[in-house]
């Protein structure tokens, strides 16, 4: 693994264990302690090729992508029409903050994009795209319970709306970096208060991406 790719391997991590539903799922599958771990997601270290093949297969990713960064992150043989893109989002195990996440276990449901469509008018790459699908009135009116939600994986500061999670819990929540290094959490519907995070509050916080696209539930 180069120096590149270990800089990158702590993201992936984060990604693979929030689909998983939890750093906890991950433990249990792979056998790799919760301090070890820790290390790998701040890119602190260099995981074992014994670790890295553990991990990938827990909920099976491509080796490739996870050592790498590079090719399709879902190990399959999926077959898709010419310029479109399989994009997958996690149903049930609603969380109570607004978005939905998977169960340990869960497959994935396939939808098929066009990749013109999604770089032109969504302006995000494929393959930093992941489907949500909203849950709660918490953002309401801006994005209702029920929505789908394209997220762009690779925007994760700015004053947009995230899907996020804080303490372990999955949130859909407005985000608004102050030029103090704090973060207000904003709610769209005035039902819910707004709160600040403070600087040492900020190692819970693990932004997923920001909300490109949401649209009706279909």
């Amino acid at each position: 693994m180069n120096a590149e790719s270990r800089e990158n391997f702590g993201e992936r991590l984060k990604q693979i264990e929030f689909e998983l539903g939890g750093r906890k799922v991950l433990i249990d599958r792979t056998g790799i302690s919760q301090s070890q771990l820790s290390r790998y997601a701040r890119n602190e270290g260099q995981p074992t090729i014994g670790n890295v093949i553990a991990i990938a297969n827990a909920g099976g990713y491509s080796l490739k992508w996870l050592a790498t960064g590079k090719g399709p992150k879902k190990e399959g043989n999926e077959q898709v029409p010419e310029g479109t893109v399989v994009i997958h989002f996690y149903r049930s195990n609603q969380s109570s903050s607004g978005a939905e996440r998977s169960t340990t276990g869960e497959k994935s449901v396939p939808i098929l994009f066009d990749i013109d469509y999604l770089r032109d008018e969504v302006h995000v790459e494929p393959q930093a795209c992941a489907l949500f699908r909203a849950r709660g009135d918490s953002m309401a009116p801006t994005i209702k319970s029920g929505d789908l939600l394209i997220i762009d994986q690779s925007v994760r500061r700015g004053d947009d709306i995230f899907v996020l999670r804080l303490n372990d819990e999955t949130m859909l929540k407005r985000l608004q970096f102050l030029p103090t290094g704090e973060v207000k959490v904003i709610s769209d519907s005035e039902a819910y208060d707004n709160y600040t995070l403070g600087k040492e509050q900020l190692a819970d916080l693990q932004v997923i991406g920001r909300v490109a696209w949401h649209g009706g539930r279909c």
